[in-house]
């Protein structure tokens, strides 16, 4: 008969129960953070145990991070242990942020966003142990919207992007309002991608013509003003200012990063929850998540190798849909925006 461990002490400990770290290790990637969170685990003290089948996360991992799930007992049971990388340290700190900015503008917080259950616990290497609840409060009846049908995820779109803009950012006063140049706009929201070196400038750099001293360009024939040299501000080109509201924004919302409940069958896109709010901002403009989550949708669903003029028609649907660009467009690709 195997002794109870002494009071005090969590039953995963490496003297205890040296398969706990193994089991550990092979969910988390490596010993030295399984060993972290057996140290955790014996300062609270609770019992931490791999979940049993082992749980795949249906999203993509953008960040290097690493996602398990184990279960905490006594305590709240199934939790996901995220394992973020150093540069990701701040992400426990963002989302603490996001829940308390939201809870002051309804329950959005609540319905929407996942909840963190413990403190972050250090790694000792300069990464990170994290520890939340499962989107949607389910670890497996759950769907990413990269995973939805075309029907489904023009439903779940419009619901996510209401939520966005009418509950999250409820109350917005004509405070939360800035006129801006285009140009200051585009800086913003490209941010060091831009800059030189950036990665809007590496894919620019590509294109024939595509530089930030070219101020004009010809595409399908048509003349437009060089997105590059318009982040500049360039005296050649036309530098409106135009009202920006600002607010609560994810930061990097794409399809891997607002999950769904999937039910006995039925899509709940109502109960959507994002998660990965490391770039979580309080002050952005609301357009930026709306934009990320389109382009997103359309870098995954968009086919590879369009005729040059249904690419272009895509685009020009893009900026300003009208049934004229609709007959050009893949049929398909069309009704998904």
């Amino acid at each position: 008969m195997i002794p109870e461990p002494a009071p005090g002490r969590a039953r995963t400990s490496a003297q205890d129960a040296p398969s706990g770290v193994e089991e550990l290790s092979e969910c988390l990637g490596d010993e030295r953070s399984a060993r972290a969170l057996v140290e955790w685990a014996e300062t609270m003290p609770v019992t931490v145990r791999p979940t049993h089948p082992k749980w795949a996360p249906s999203g993509k991992a953008y960040t290097g991070a690493v996602l398990a799930a184990v279960t905490i007992t006594p305590g709240p049971g199934i939790v996901v242990v995220k394992l973020c990388p150093a540069d990701q340290r701040a992400e426990h700190a963002a989302h603490t942020r996001a829940r308390r900015a939201s809870e002051l503008r309804g329950d959005f917080a609540r319905q929407h966003l996942t909840q963190q259950l413990y403190p972050p616990h250090p790694v000792g290497d300069g990464r990170l142990l994290t520890f939340q609840s499962p989107a949607g409060d389910d670890l497996r009846n759950v769907v990413t919207m990269a995973q939805l049908n075309d029907e489904d995820l023009r439903s779940t779109f419009r619901t996510v992007v209401t939520g966005l803009v009418a509950d999250w950012n409820q109350g917005l006063e004509s405070k939360d309002t800035e006129l801006v140049s285009v140009s200051e706009f585009l800086r913003r929201e490209l941010d060091t991608s831009a800059a030189e070196g950036g990665s809007t400038r590496a894919y620019g750099a590509g294109i024939a013509n595509l530089r930030p001293d070219t101020t004009w360009i010809e595409i399908g024939g048509i003349v437009l003003p060089n997105p590059l040299t318009m982040t500049v501000g360039d005296a050649e080109l036309p530098d409106p200012r135009i009202p920006v509201v600002h607010g609560l924004a994810h930061g990097d919302l794409h399809l891997h990063n607002a999950l769904v409940p999937l039910r006995r069958g039925t899509l709940r896109p109502d109960a959507f929850r994002l998660v990965d709010l490391s770039t979580f901002a309080a002050d952005a403009p609301l357009t930026r998540d709306v934009a990320t989550l389109m382009l997103s949708v359309l870098a995954e669903r968009a086919p590879t190798g369009l005729i040059d003029e249904y690419e272009l028609a895509l685009l020009r649907h893009v900026v300003d849909p009208r049934g004229a660009y609709v007959a050009r467009i893949v049929p398909e690709l069309a009704s998904r925006r």
